[in-house]
């Protein structure tokens, strides 16, 4: 039971971190730039996660996270994690500094 729930959360921050990890500093036209992590001047790309869940939860979300770094050492991941209740006013006041991958409940998509 816990592989199925992990596995989607773990294919999801994986395919996040892999696309959200590019080195470019290219603009996009109008001004804007391309989004995604931080690139210091070493080439070091750096990605805020932030999740909710169970001391186990993110345990596991830690191991996962530790696992890419380790296998891609030129970015780095900082996650952070609250408990369910107060995520979505966390992520709310967090205003226009929104990490680059959060979760997003499904009833926040309802209309």
């Amino acid at each position: 039971m816990k592989k199925k729930i992990i596995a989607p959360f773990a294919l999801t921050l994986l395919f996040a971190l892999v696309s959200c990890g590019t080195t470019t500093t290219d603009s996009l036209p109008g001004g804007g730039s391309n989004g995604g992590g931080q690139t210091s001047q070493q080439g070091t790309s750096t990605i805020e996660f932030f999740g909710w869940g169970s001391a186990e939860e993110q345990e596991n979300f830690q191991t996962l996270v530790d696992a890419f770094m380790a296998e891609n050492p030129d970015v780095r991941v900082i996650y952070s994690a609250t408990d369910a209740s107060g995520y979505m006013t966390t992520l709310r006041n967090r205003g226009s500094s929104l990490p680059d991958v959060f979760y997003m409940p499904d009833y926040e998509f309802m209309a």
